[in-house]
């Protein structure tokens, strides 16, 4: 079910996203909930919206309200508004750096599986590209991480993040069964940092609250471990 959208970036009682599943989703400082493509049964979406449950009003903050491309669009580490990942599901791989930093991974497409890392800038309501890999993966030496490195594909994983900042990824389901092995992703300090107005900064004032936006190019996985399944 699908009612009007309204106007992006403007809150009304009478908006709402159309239902969804697999879509991921994340809390920001403030409390409000953002939820984020999916598969609604009729079509794959591509929308971002924003949910206040103080004044319980809805807010479309981005993308299309209709079926849009399938196909990821971008280069790695470029903020062009036209770069986007392309409706999908099963992302549901995703972790908060903070409100300005929104990272998801991985997820299926209408036209296939992809084994990529995305950036969603909230702030900005643009998406940007981190890096692709082949969906086969690469395993290296375990706990030794390497550019080379790379998980093969996987839907619905868990993810978390630790505290400094590296990305963590669990299991999902991969090339037809339920994977077991774990896998850290180490972010490079050394990409420059994007802020809102296109200037670059030190990297010592990375953390400072008031860099308006930040994001690194990822630089490592780390394929720390397999994990028995029980079942």
């Amino acid at each position: 079910m699908r009612r009007g959208y309204g106007m992006i970036g403007v809150p009304s009682i009478n908006d709402y996203p159309s239902s969804r599943w697999t879509n991921f989703y994340w809390k920001d400082d403030s409390g409000d909930f953002w939820v984020g493509l999916g598969f609604n049964g009729g079509y794959i979406a591509t929308d971002i919206w924003r949910f206040d449950p103080v004044t319980l009003e809805w807010t479309w903050m981005s993308g299309s309200p209709n079926a849009a491309s399938c196909t990821p669009s971008g280069v790695a580490c470029d903020t062009t508004q036209a770069n986007h990942p392309g409706g999908r599901f099963e992302n549901r791989t995703m972790w908060r750096i903070s409100d300005k930093l929104i990272i998801t991974y991985a997820g299926k497409t209408c036209t296939g599986y992809y084994n990529d890392l995305w950036a969603y800038l909230p702030l900005q309501s643009i998406w940007v590209k981190l890096d692709d890999y082949p969906i086969s993966g690469h395993y290296g030496t375990l706990g030794v991480p390497s550019s080379l490195d790379y998980p093969r594909y996987r839907i619905g994983a868990a993810g978390f993040k630790d505290r400094s900042n590296n990305l963590w990824v669990y299991s999902g389901w991969t090339f037809g069964s339920m994977g077991n092995d774990l896998w850290r992703y180490e972010l490079d300090w050394h990409c420059i940092p994007y802020s809102a107005s296109g200037s670059t900064m030190s990297l010592l004032s990375r953390w400072s609250a008031s860099i308006p936006i930040l994001f690194f190019r990822a630089q490592h996985w780390n394929w720390t471990g397999i994990i028995p399944l029980l079942c």
